[in-house]
């Protein structure tokens, strides 16, 4: 399903405006410096979604909003689940990125299509803002990642 998809993807950005070849090699060259980045970053938004749900669950449970208390905890697990499975995919692809690695690049572009995925569900519990912010993020992401593809080595 992965490769159709990306075959779709490659159709669509051959379309699109190409970025000069010096952007795309800076974008392939800290390419895993991002993903080091975005696992540090989500991993202490984990630690603190688990903290403020913990104490909000029980905040919202004592006070009695029982219909509250379970859109929070959907909420709360979506993200916490989304974040914890690009982690350990994000922690994957750092060294296939870094040595320029098709499997690399496959796992990142994974790891987008999941995020938007988990993004898009946190939306529909949370708000309709955060869909919009979830499409732009994916559109953005799909086409930077898209531009460097041919700049991975494939095995």
């Amino acid at each position: 399903m992965m490769k159709q998809l990306e075959e779709k993807m490659v159709e669509l950005n051959a379309k699109l405006p190409a970025l000069p070849e010096g952007g795309k090699d800076f974008i392939a060259k800290v390419l895993w410096i991002l993903a080091i980045v975005s696992i540090v970053l989500k991993s202490m938004a984990i630690i603190s979604l688990l903290g403020i749900g913990a104490v909000g669950g029980l905040v919202t449970m004592a006070a009695g909003f029982t219909d509250m208390t379970i859109k929070f905890v959907l909420v709360l697990l979506t993200g916490v689940a989304g974040m914890g499975v690009t982690v350990i995919l994000q922690i994957i692809s750092v060294k296939p990125l870094k040595d320029r690695k098709y499997r690399g690049w496959s796992i990142t572009f994974l790891v987008v299509w999941l995020q938007f995925i988990f993004s898009f569900l946190y939306g529909v519990f949370s708000s309709p803002a955060d869909i919009v912010n979830a499409l732009v993020w994916v559109a953005v992401s799909l086409y930077l990642l898209m531009q460097v593809r041919d700049l991975f080595e494939k095995n």
